[in-house]
């Protein structure tokens, strides 16, 4: 009998460090993704700045241009 309970027990601490790996790889997984989101957003950002920056320097020359030809 007791070493049917130490079976069974032996059998659910299995499972449950099966599930705990499983839950581990799928923080792993989303962590992971964040990252690569955020790496994304951080280049997206960067590009928007420049775009920014682009605009600004084109109407800036746009302005000194029509002040040169009145």
């Amino acid at each position: 009998m007791r070493d049917r309970v130490l079976e069974g027990r032996d059998h659910a601490i299995a499972w449950l460090e099966g599930m705990l790996q499983v839950a581990k790889d799928e923080v792993r997984e989303k962590l992971i993704k964040n990252k690569e989101m955020l790496f994304v957003f951080a280049n997206q950002t960067n590009e928007m700045a420049k775009l920014s920056n682009l605009a600004r320097d084109a109407e800036a020359e746009k302005k000194k241009l029509q002040e040169e030809n009145t």
